[in-house]
């Protein structure tokens, strides 16, 4: 079963979640936190420092679903 996060997130605290989320958590981002865009470059950022993050904004209508993958 997986493990889904709703978290609310402040100001530039999202890169630093995003990296405090364990292997195989999902969180879900609500549009209204941050905009999927913010989101996708948060986890390309971090995807180059070594982590990697799996974001989706397409089943999801008010926001952005984020995977940690390793």
């Amino acid at each position: 079963m997986e493990k889904i996060i709703v978290k609310r997130i402040k100001g530039r605290e999202l890169s630093e979640t995003l990296r405090s989320m364990k292997v195989g958590d999902i969180m879900i981002i609500k549009e209204k936190e941050f905009r999927s865009t913010s989101v996708f470059n948060a986890c390309y950022k971090l995807n180059k420092k070594g982590f990697k993050f799996d974001c989706s904004a397409k089943k999801n209508i008010d926001g952005s679903r984020v995977t940690r993958l390793s």
